[in-house]
């Protein structure tokens, strides 16, 4: 009986920690941007391992915001495309953890609830007002 009790609640936190998960890094009010951030020229001019930070739109980017006093809310290392990287064992790598097309620019971010992952750039563009690249 105490087993079925404690499963039960441990069943109802992991639901209310993925809410709480999903609120937090929903957009409030989808906006238009387009005009404001041109990812077509950030992805002809971005190369491998530029850092770019953007300034997000999600709730718990308004937190960090307000935090860090930045307009800066999340970063992410440009790896380009996969079928561009020479080396096969860093390509063959990379490929491991995207199941994508491999002619699409990638970037690697880490993500409330999900942790580091390899998505394509045009997925983290989506929610961003504003971005800037740090060039070496």
């Amino acid at each position: 009986m105490l087993a079925r009790i404690h499963k039960s609640a441990s069943g109802f936190a992991d639901r209310l920690w993925q809410w709480g998960i999903g609120w937090l890094n929903a957009v409030p009010h989808e906006e238009d941007l387009s005009a404001l951030c041109n990812f077509e020229f950030l992805e002809r001019e971005v190369r491998s391992a530029d850092v770019i930070l953007f300034a997000g739109q999600s709730r718990v980017s308004k937190v960090i915001q307000s935090v860090a006093l930045s307009p800066w809310t999340h970063a992410a290392l440009y790896v380009g495309r996969i079928n561009d990287i020479r080396d096969p064992k860093a390509r063959s790598r990379l490929a491991a953890y995207y199941d994508g097309d491999l002619g699409e620019p990638l970037v690697i971010e880490s993500l409330l609830g999900k942790g580091a992952i390899v998505t394509p750039c045009a997925n983290t563009a989506r929610n961003t007002c504003a971005f800037a690249v740090l060039l070496p």
